[in-house]
């Protein structure tokens, strides 16, 4: 006599699991949704951090122009336009964070600027009653005295600050979201 055994495996949990990865690996879009927004978030920490790893600091020189002009001492902060001008972008295959500005590149990647010769306009304040010019520059609104003058031109070389870089955190975290969307499918 031949006995049966009969096993019945209800694999509808599995086979739910495995719909939903291939849902989720066939529709990448949330992840790379999440992806750019943590790259993002990276970036702007690099801007408040001064780097990641901390940026080359400031020339003397440049640092006691720029206060002099009103603006802090943060590296890569002037204005905030650069700061400002991350945005992020993803699709199916790719997620990406950048900008569009012209001279962001010199200091991402640091190189030579060379400033060719030119004329420029330099105000000052005349006294009108001793006749003398002063000798600090003053703002075209506060002039009364203009001169032009040469410049010889001159290079300026820029060290690579980079802003659009991840740290280790950064680096797990986009770790995280890859194994979220693996291994819990939505």
């Amino acid at each position: 006599m031949t006995e049966t055994i009969e096993i019945k495996i209800d694999d509808q949990e599995a086979a739910t699991y495995l719909q939903k990865l291939r849902d989720a690996t066939f529709n990448l879009l949330p992840t790379m949704e999440k992806l750019a927004g943590a790259m993002k978030e990276a970036v702007e920490r690099n801007f408040a951090a001064g780097g990641r790893p901390e940026w080359h600091p400031l020339s003397r020189a440049y640092l006691k122009q720029k206060k002099a002009m009103g603006f802090g001492d943060k590296i890569l902060i002037r204005t905030g336009k650069l700061s400002s001008s991350i945005t992020e972008s993803f699709g199916r295959d790719y997620a990406q964070v950048g900008t569009n500005l012209e001279y962001a590149a010199i200091h991402q990647f640091g190189g030579d600027i060379t400033i060719p010769p030119h004329r420029r306009e330099v105000y000052f304040h005349l006294d009108r009653r001793s006749g003398e010019v002063g000798t600090k520059f003053v703002k075209k609104a506060k002039s009364n005295f203009a001169q032009e003058v040469n410049h010889p031109g001159g290079r300026i070389t820029m060290p690579a600050r980079p802003y659009l870089q991840l740290a280790v955190s950064d680096l797990e975290t986009i770790r995280s979201i890859i194994q979220q969307a693996i291994t819990n499918p939505s």
